[in-house]
């Protein structure tokens, strides 16, 4: 049933309490993603699954935000090669930290009116129930779908192997080379244009050298090469 529905019949149920959200939120993941365990709360209740990818570990993330007053949730998903990335809370293009709304992912745009934008709830334990219970639907229906492509990009795309096997092989100092990263995109305001640093030359133009990539794929080697040594440097 979907809330809009819901709301138009009476819920005589009690006023939700604050904090019981979290109570609700685990015991449906149970039901519908029992491979999806709670992990903490940061901004956000969050729920991860682990599994292997050419002897990596990929932690999956469900991050559900709620709002008791503004009665809306919020659904983000991401697959992570680096769990340092876990709670940045930003949508991310990355091919191996991608990060994207469920809402959006759904209905295949990246622009939603307010309304469709969110998941609605009413304040009260059931109409909340069925809200979570929507959310986790749509996670079962769509976000393994979004797991399991990116598991499948992992294993065949050729930028992202070369650059595995790049960082496999690098010797370089991993602490020296995350400060040096760093200073260089600080001092260059955030544009990966402005790093120069040798190693990440060396990775992106290998990257780029690459045949039978897409003009679209390629505008994101950049940020691939920097994700790779940030992954490096870990």
């Amino acid at each position: 049933m979907k809330l809009t529905r819901l709301f138009q019949q009476s819920d005589n149920s009690r006023e939700l309490k604050p904090g019981e959200i979290k109570g609700i939120l685990i015991r449906t993941a149970a039901r519908f993603l029992p491979d999806f365990k709670y992990l903490m709360y940061q901004k956000g209740y969050y729920f991860q699954r682990e599994r292997s990818v050419l002897g990596m570990e990929v932690a999956e993330i469900i991050c559900i935000q709620f709002s008791l007053k503004g009665h809306t949730m919020d659904c983000n998903m991401g697959s992570f090669l680096n769990r340092q990335k876990i709670f940045e809370q930003n949508y991310s293009s990355s091919l191996i930290n991608p990060t994207e709304c469920l809402k959006f992912y759904k209905n295949q745009t990246k622009t939603l009116p307010l309304e469709k934008s969110c998941y609605l709830h009413n304040g009260r334990v059931l109409g909340t129930e069925r809200a979570v219970e929507e959310i986790f639907d749509d996670c079962r229906k769509y976000g393994l779908q979004f797991f399991d492509k990116q598991m499948q990009n992992l294993k065949s795309n050729p930028l992202v192997l070369r650059g595995l096997e790049y960082i496999s092989h690098l010797k370089a100092d991993k602490k020296q080379l995350q400060t040096e990263l760093e200073t260089e995109l600080r001092q260059g305001d955030y544009n990966l244009g402005q790093i120069h640093h040798p190693v990440y030359i060396e990775l992106k133009e290998s990257l780029q050298h690459l045949q039978g990539i897409d003009r679209e794929t390629r505008k994101r080697i950049p940020k691939l090469a920097y994700d790779l040594l940030e992954l490096y440097a870990i």
